[in-house]
């Protein structure tokens, strides 16, 4: 839920104070759609679709939240200083669903790091290949 979080501020963040505006991001095994996250493989082998039915939810009730959930069509961060990494096989966040947002918002191909992993799996790559977070971190020096 934090790269959802971070999603959030990198597009809301443009009415902000200025010194409290994020100078870059990072998102890990993100999706623009956190309905189509809820209803995903883990939401599903959590049993979070029975949970929210057994509570009265519909779909229909899920959708009249989507607008307020979903990424602004735009950054207010700008684009080449956000950081994507995505698993190719990510069954949680599917990575297309990533490249989608991506794509809307313009991040250049060199920001992106897209990994033969899972979603539980991709973190640990990190220890291996330090490339995003080195260029984590020259987006938040420049």
């Amino acid at each position: 839920m934090s790269s959802f979080a971070t999603q959030l501020i990198l597009g809301l963040a443009g009415d902000w104070p200025e010194a409290a505006r994020p100078n870059a991001g990072c998102l890990v095994a993100h999706s623009p759609d956190l309905m189509g996250v809820v209803g995903g493989k883990l939401a599903g082998a959590l049993g979070v679709p029975k949970a929210l039915a057994d509570a009265g939810w519909a779909t229909e009730d899920l959708e009249a939240w989507r607008g307020a959930l979903s990424p602004a069509p735009a950054p207010a961060t700008p684009a080449d200083k956000i950081i994507s990494i995505a698993g190719r096989y990510d069954g949680v966040t599917p990575f297309g669903d990533a490249v989608t947002l991506l794509d809307a918002w313009g991040v250049p191909a060199a920001n992106r790091f897209a990994w033969r992993h899972g979603h539980m799996t991709l973190p640990s790559r990190l220890g291996i290949d330090r490339r995003p977070l080195t260029a984590y971190l020259e987006k938040l020096a420049s």
